[in-house]
């Protein structure tokens, strides 16, 4: 019996771990999707392909935030992850609380004008991670 139990939270801890890894993996790939956007100005693109909350404020909006953005900072440049946290569940973002598997990973990243920290916040489902939303400090 000790043995089966010992065997159940080995193959519990290796499940965690492998999902773990596959969802840092589609937030990179969609950090990397993001940046290639941006410096495209593709932001209707950015715009369509996020999470419904981040479409809460209208096209429009998205849209003009990102030319604000771009104009200040530049192009991007180079990116180096920080930090990332995995929150599964009940996740309070801000004043909200999402259900789901939600990436926060937080980037320093050199632009043409100046550098930044970004701040993106994912939802992991179905196989690909949707933009909820980032903030960006500049340096």
């Amino acid at each position: 019996m000790k043995l089966l139990v010992s065997l159940v939270v080995a193959v519990a801890v290796t499940l965690v771990s492998c999902s773990a890894q596959q969802d840092a993996e589609l937030a990179e790939r969609a950090a990397a999707r993001f940046h290639e956007q941006f410096n495209a100005a593709q932001f209707a693109a950015m715009y369509a392909d996020g999470d419904a909350v981040l479409r809460e404020d209208g096209e429009t909006e998205f849209i003009r935030m990102m030319w604000q953005i771009r104009e200040e900072l530049g192009e991007m440049r180079s990116s180096e992850l920080v930090s990332s946290r995995r929150q599964i569940g009940n996740v309070r973002i801000g004043d909200r609380i999402l259900n789901g598997t939600i990436m926060v990973r937080t980037y320093h990243t050199e632009f043409t004008h100046s550098s930044a920290t970004l701040v993106f916040t994912w939802r992991i489902a179905e196989g690909r991670a949707r933009l909820i939303g980032f903030d960006v400090e500049a340096d």
